[in-house]
């Protein structure tokens, strides 16, 4: 171990504000792996500047499996690394029959908007003529700090001794310890998730099988991904996370609590209330006044003097000259003058009506609520729902209609006089 450890002087770095990553370059620890935490978790600084793996030498490592031969990486041929956009890629040849490609970047793992975990990435490719059978295994040394021994559980499961999934593999684990507390994700599912003791995973390189009775004491995590068929110039990546977990970026709350309330707040307000009140205040107000009240006013109240005087000419054809050139009788000639002193009242009312406010009456329609609204449209005003027209012709109009309601009810009464007279004689 001590070879080791002075070999981890040799080494390329990158990071960012949450992380620190070395990967070494000496003989004994060739493009092995290890992080530390700079601020980690920003909600405290419990983790800040502290080992999430082990620290004192390169104590993780990752195997490729090749047509039943194991290897680990870094023991390869042709080997070159490189750093480039704050990511670390190391390459090597093993047999010259594949290519293996190391990636090592800070990744938002957790989808949370922080560049909080490192993304772990292997492609495998075919560069022979033949097919290959090839496979890889990732295993880390767990450290929080300075505490190899880590309560670990994977997804609903409490993992105190060595166990390992070879079905419904959970995508997440954590362990913790003390106020540090690290993440393991799943890019691509894996074929074993291991969970077992460091000195076991370390002096086997390939799977081995847990020891469910054996109290994990100092802990490490293996994905194992088995051997498969790659054909001629055929690749497969393989991908894990593994680093700690901060809480979402809060989403901005400005812009959305001020368009809402201002556009709707305007352009509602003012065109509904404008329209509405202006037009329906004037045209119904004004038609139905107007168009009804000629037919109803001659219907129900004038007398046709033509029809009126036609039916008693015939009756009184065959009376004596004397009984057409007679004189009415004294009750006759009070009843006649009591009509005849009603209808002259009711038209003297209706000039006087009409000499008072300097309109004349064409019809009377009282509305359900007088208003004492004004509104003039034409020639007509209307004044507390009564309607009225200007204009001299409409005095003679008035006055003539008053003549042929009294002289028709006077030829009306006389011709019911002279049918009782007749009857009398009789």
């Amino acid at each position: 171990l001590t070879g080791l450890a002075a070999d981890c002087q040799t080494e390329i770095t990158a990071g960012n504000d949450y992380l620190s990553l070395c990967v070494g370059t000496g003989e004994n620890n060739r493009y092995r792996f290890r992080l530390s935490c700079k601020n980690g978790n920003l909600d405290t600084d419990h983790d800040d500047n502290k080992n999430v793996m082990y620290d004192n030498f390169y104590s993780s490592y990752t195997t490729i499996f090749l047509n039943n031969r194991t290897y680990r990486f870094g023991e390869g041929s042709d080997s070159r690394i490189y750093s480039e956009n704050n990511t670390i890629k190391a390459v090597q040849k093993f047999d010259n029959k594949i290519e293996v490609t190391q990636t090592l970047g800070f990744a938002d793992g957790m989808k949370t908007g922080h560049y909080d975990m490192l993304y772990i990435h292997y492609n495998i490719k075919n560069i022979c003529d033949e097919p290959v059978e090839a496979g890889v295994r990732v295993m880390m040394d767990i450290q929080e700090d300075d505490d190899d021994l880590s309560v670990i559980s994977a997804g609903k499961d409490s993992v105190l001794k060595e166990t390992d999934y070879r079905e419904n593999i959970p995508e997440l684990w954590q362990a913790g310890s003390g106020d540090i507390t690290v993440y393991g994700k799943t890019d691509t599912i894996p074929d074993t998730l291991l969970f077992a003791n460091w000195d076991r995973l370390y002096n086997h390189k390939y799977e081995i099988e847990s020891s469910p009775d054996e109290p994990l004491k100092d802990s490490a995590v293996a994905y194992i991904w088995e051997t498969e068929k790659l054909d001629k110039q055929q690749d497969r990546n393989y991908g894990i996370y593994y680093g700690v977990k901060n809480k979402p970026y809060a989403e901005p709350s400005v812009e959305p609590s001020i368009e809402p309330s201002v556009e709707p707040s305007v352009e509602p307000s003012i065109e509904p209330s404008v329209e509405p009140s202006v037009e329906p205040s004037v045209e119904p107000s004004i038609e139905p006044s107007i168009e009804p009240s000629v037919e109803p006013s001659v219907e129900s109240s004038s007398i046709d003097p033509t029809e009126t005087s036609a039916e008693p000419s015939e009756e009184l054809s065959e009376e004596t000259s004397n009984e057409e050139s007679g004189t009415v009788s004294e009750a006759g000639q009070e009843e006649n003058s009591k009509i005849s002193s009603e209808e002259s009242t009711t038209a003297v009312a209706a000039v006087s009506d009409v000499s008072d406010n300097s309109h004349t009456p064409s019809q009377v329609k009282q509305s359900g609520n007088s208003t004492a609204e004004k509104v003039v449209y034409g020639e007509a005003t209307i004044t507390d729902g009564k309607t009225f027209f200007t204009g001299q012709s409409v005095y003679v109009t008035i006055i003539l209609f008053v003549i042929t309601v009294i002289s028709g009810a006077y030829i009306v009464i006389h011709i019911i006089k002279r049918r009782k007279e007749g009857d009398k004689n009789e």
